[in-house]
């Protein structure tokens, strides 16, 4: 089934080379990134002088929990809908919405009884007294900010049929106003009252928005409750890979926070959350990027053009990896400096940490392989890496922290993905993805970036008292 003539997504899509659209979705998404991240972190400057780090240590949980049904439940229904021959379909796209309100709720449901549980397990002296997951509010905060997963649900299948085509404007404006009205309940609470639940409010408030302005503002046929047997059936072909390795992308991705949660108190862990936040900015665009520009470009050339595939993926990874290296550099001298730019003594402690996470861009730049797998629908070798990864990680954090304490932690947080790159590179290789010459093309760009960071540290030493 076709889209009727009054919706072919617009012309550009098929008059636009594939290079144009994908410059346009970039600069999109990158100018879209760099206006979020100024509101996030200047939210976050303001928020710290209203809230106390104990605060930001059990939202970092809050999050961790929510990522974590989100990706056991991952059937990777905005990738289908760019990466299918389908995706454009109404019957497609309303299976898929289907399947999205399904999954929002049971995320709900079982966040619900995971609160639930908490004070049952706290109880039983199964945790540390002083760790965060014995804090006798988190079960309340988890079980009311569940509410947000139920809504999203209910989120437009627009949105992915946008990126499936690389229109990236009207979503990304709509992220901004979302975020700025989710930042004006949440200062606007905690002014009022200041207490976690700013911060609950606000993420609930922008996630209605989220689901209000998809319908309303994005183009597309609107969505209905619909079920077809066979787009159901390709969704889980795709999917029953995508949910083994989303789980594992979990216990990476949210493995410091897991780990620690249940070894430090939620001041420390809230230190560590600044400290992420700042570290992380850069790997969360590029993360962006890869999922929103490279994953649908790289998409349509698996499909028209596979012999291309090693030339475009190299095209996206040579200025990724620049950036990251340099940032990463940047960061691993200047860390401590940028900390106490910006924030009061009681985040101090967060500099030294910034420059150590800084160490983990090195390897996060070959995330990008994710997308090109899965662009060659070989979602089950994302599965075995992952695997990989998680194993090393549970093995090396905690042996870390026992020996040498939270510090240790952190330095293994940092470096243990470099010890999974072996696997990668075999992968790669496999599939005649690999250029040895652009890998190491790129590595002076970590020194470049660390002479930088150093010559600011100095910089501001003595011109700012």
């Amino acid at each position: 089934m076709r889209y009727p003539i009054a919706y072919e997504m617009s012309s550009s899509t098929s008059t636009s080379s594939l290079r144009d659209r994908v410059l346009r979705a970039g600069g999109w998404t990158i100018a879209g990134y760099f206006v979020a991240l100024l509101i996030r972190v200047c939210s976050s400057l303001v928020m710290t002088r209203l809230l106390a780090p104990e605060m930001f240590g059990l939202m970092a949980i809050v999050y961790v929990v929510m990522t974590g049904l989100a990706l056991f439940s991952d059937l990777g229904l905005g990738q289908i809908v760019v990466q299918s021959p389908r995706g454009q379909e109404p019957d497609f796209l309303n299976t898929v919405w289907a399947v999205q309100i399904v999954r929002g709720a049971l995320m709900c449901l079982t966040g619900l009884l995971f609160s639930a549980a908490l004070p049952f397990i706290a109880h039983s002296q199964s945790l540390a007294a002083n760790s965060v997951y014995a804090n006798p509010l988190l079960p309340l905060v988890i079980a009311i900010f569940m509410s947000s997963a139920l809504i999203g649900g209910f989120e437009s299948t627009k949105s992915a049929l946008a990126r499936r085509t690389l229109a990236m404007a009207t979503p990304i404006k709509i992220g901004i106003v979302c975020q700025v009205f989710s930042v004006i309940v949440m200062i606007t609470w905690a002014a009022l009252e200041p207490s976690i639940w700013a911060l609950v409010a606000g993420s609930i408030v922008g996630a209605f928005l989220q689901v209000v302005l998809s319908h309303i503002l994005l183009p597309g046929p609107d969505n209905r409750w619909a079920w077809d047997a066979s787009a159901f059936k390709e969704i889980i072909t795709f999917g029953k890979w995508i949910i083994p390795s989303s789980v594992f992308a979990f216990f990476i991705m949210n493995g410091d926070r897991l780990l620690l949660g249940g070894l430090v108190n939620a001041e420390l862990l809230g230190l560590y959350s600044i400290a992420f936040l700042l570290s992380g900015a850069l790997q969360s665009l590029i993360h962006y990027l890869m999922g929103i520009v490279a994953f649908p470009a790289l998409s349509e050339v698996a499909r028209d053009s596979p012999a291309q595939l090693k030339a475009t993926y190299y095209k996206f990874r040579v200025p990724f990896d620049v950036a990251m290296l340099s940032v990463s550099g940047i960061l691993f001298t200047f860390g401590s400096t940028l900390i106490r730019m910006l924030y009061d003594t009681r985040y101090s402690g967060a500099g030294p940490i910034v420059e150590i996470l800084a160490l983990g861009m090195i390897s996060a730049r070959y995330y990008l392989m994710i997308s090109c797998y899965n662009a060659l629908g070989k979602t089950k070798i994302n599965t075995i890496t992952t695997a990989i990864q998680t194993l090393v990680f549970y093995v090396f954090v905690p042996v870390a922290y026992w020996r040498y304490q939270f510090e240790g932690a952190v330095w293994a947080i940092a470096l243990c993905p470099l010890l999974s790159l072996p696997v990668i590179f075999y992968f790669k290789r496999k599939y005649q993805l690999l250029d040895v010459r652009k890998e190491l093309l790129v590595l002076p760009s970590f020194v470049v970036g660390a002479i930088a960071g150093e010559m600011l540290s100095l910089l501001v030493k003595y011109t700012i008292p």
